[in-house]
């Protein structure tokens, strides 16, 4: 299962997806791996991981190579790593990292781990790269991983950029699960609506879930109910005491210290995503369809040929 946690800056969608993936890590029955996708890095810590000088980011210069090297394994398809574009799908010879292993090449090299909880990092903006590149670039080997990736008897969960960026790019399409964080704001809704426009026309739309947070009265429930697909919602995150002393630094994120209240929409949301049965045939056939998209432009073309051949047909997740 595959599952991101989206929103406006600022929402707490950082905080949802931590607090959700201690929820998947108490069951104790299945690797949990979290990714930190947030330019802003605060996932790990939320988490509890502090020390994170140990950690290399998967958008490091080395990290980078070693990971396609290894995911692309005996593909002959992959001419080199320069053709390994965001969107090149998985083929008979790849590598895949199964995340039900707790010795895969991912978790042995690139996480921080405390029992059945894995954390990468994706990193963010370093000194030397100042105004030469996007962050977003980053995440095209998060895109690699995830399309590389065997998520069956395991949980992967992705803090991810603030906005509607996943659109740029194949992450939209990877996910069994979307889950949009929304504040009782105008601007928070207006990135719903996006959302909304957006997977309808990329045919994901079904993928996305609807959490309210820092709700404080029915008069904020109401404007959310007023203004998101109530069918989409799974339930109200109320301001929350222990987060604020989280926030402030006081005290660790702590499931037993969450209201009770909170706790309930949690495991709604957890019961919700129990029940998806991913659809790997129609997560592979996005990636194929997005790739012939992405490698169709004239830049691509000139520069690397014809990349729709990277396509193996014989290829499937299961």
């Amino acid at each position: 299962m595959k599952v991101a946690f989206v929103g406006k800056g600022g929402c707490g969608k950082t905080t949802v997806a931590a607090l959700f993936t201690q929820l998947l890590v108490s069951q104790k029955n299945k690797n949990v791996y979290a990714v930190d996708a947030d330019l802003n890095v605060h996932l790990s810590r939320t988490l509890g991981f502090e020390d994170l000088s140990g950690l290399d980011a998967l958008s490091s210069n080395t990290a980078t190579e070693k990971i396609k090297k290894y995911l692309i394994g005996n593909n002959k398809k992959i001419k080199s790593y320069g053709h390994f574009k965001k969107s090149t799908p998985p083929a008979r010879d790849s590598n895949l990292v199964y995340l039900s292993e707790r010795t895969n090449f991912l978790f042995k090299n690139y996480t921080l781990s405390n029992g059945n909880l894995y954390i990468s990092i994706v990193g963010t903006y370093e000194k030397e790269k100042i105004g030469l590149s996007c962050y977003h670039n980053n995440l095209s080997i998060l895109e690699n991983i995830l399309s590389h990736s065997i998520d069956k008897d395991a949980y992967l969960v992705v803090d991810m950029v603030a906005g509607i960026d996943a659109f740029a790019n194949t992450l939209h399409a990877q996910f069994d699960a979307l889950i949009l964080v929304v504040e009782p704001t105008v601007k928070s809704v207006e990135v719903f609506n996006q959302y909304k426009i957006l997977a309808q026309e990329a045919g994901v739309y079904e993928n996305i879930f609807v959490v309210g947070n820092k709700v404080r009265d029915k008069h904020d429930r109401k404007f959310v109910l007023q203004n998101v697909d109530e069918s989409k919602i799974i339930g109200f995150i109320g301001v929350s005491s222990h987060v604020r002393s989280v926030d402030r630094g006081e005290e660790s994120l702590n499931l037993d210290k969450l209201e009770t209240e909170n706790m309930q929409v949690l495991k709604k949301l957890l019961k919700t995503v129990s029940k998806i049965r991913p659809n790997y045939n129609k997560r592979l056939q996005n990636l194929h369809d997005l790739h012939k998209k992405y490698v169709a432009q004239d830049y691509v073309k000139e520069r690397f040929g014809d990349l729709a051949d990277q396509i193996d047909e014989g290829f499937k997740y299961e």
